[in-house]
């Protein structure tokens, strides 16, 4: 799901032109698809009016430092006015549409019906394309956490989750390493002893349903250190 507000509107948008014909194969509950849709609706009016509002303040302010402060031999132009949506005002729903929504994502993935191609035209994900690869990758990072474990993170969308490869650098090269159900994964395996350290490789790739989906991420890696 998308973080940003305009892009989140934009992806629920998408959702909602193309959920009906999913209704009846993923036998999903006809009044929440009715209830987003209609959220939906509601969650644009109130981010463009939103949006409109602080074009609106910024301008006004703007003009009234013009009032006060401006140069004496420069006209004033006329007052800035607040934009409305051109479109009419939608019927009032309940709060937290992004809830609903991530609610209704949520119906749809415990669905086996669900698989990737749906999830793509719903636009839960982009689909791959030649100039981005990694569309349908796990966007992998990893960092040190307290202790000196690696903390592995990978946003998980609308995946069940992600199977977590290592390279641990004995020869054998990478092999499954986890099952990650979670956006956020700790490695606590065993440090290397006080004084030596090691580097350690890690890629992932979605799963949906039991099985792996999409492209492998890329690499990353991180070198661990034994500690007192």
């Amino acid at each position: 799901m998308e973080e940003a507000e305009g892009k989140l509107c934009q992806q629920l948008n998408t959702f909602c032109a193309a959920i009906d014909d999913q209704v009846d194969p993923l036998g999903l509950v006809q009044k929440k698809v009715d209830a987003i849709k209609l959220g939906s609706k509601m969650m644009k009016a109130a981010y463009d009016l939103s949006r409109n509002s602080q074009i609106y303040s910024h301008s006004m302010v703007s003009y009234k430092n013009l009032v006060f402060y401006g140069p004496g031999n420069k006209m004033l132009g006329d007052v800035p006015t607040l934009n409305t949506i051109s479109y009419p005002m939608p019927i009032l729903t309940n709060c937290n549409v992004r809830a609903q929504f991530a609610d209704l994502i949520h119906d749809c993935k415990s669905i086996p019906k669900f698989t990737a191609g749906i999830v793509i035209g719903l636009g839960i994900v982009k689909p791959p394309s030649a100039n981005a690869a990694t569309d349908f990758s796990p966007n992998l990072t990893v960092k040190l956490a307290m202790g000196g474990h690696p903390l592995l993170h990978a946003k998980k969308a609308a995946y069940q989750g992600y199977e977590l490869y290592k390279d641990c650098g004995d020869g054998k090269g990478f092999v499954h390493f986890k099952t990650v159900l979670y956006a956020d994964y700790m490695d606590d395996s065993l440090l290397p002893a006080i004084g030596f350290s090691q580097v350690w490789r890690y890629k992932a790739i979605y799963i949906l349903k039991g099985e792996e989906v999409g492209i492998l991420s890329k690499i990353v890696t991180i070198t661990v250190s034994g500690a007192e």
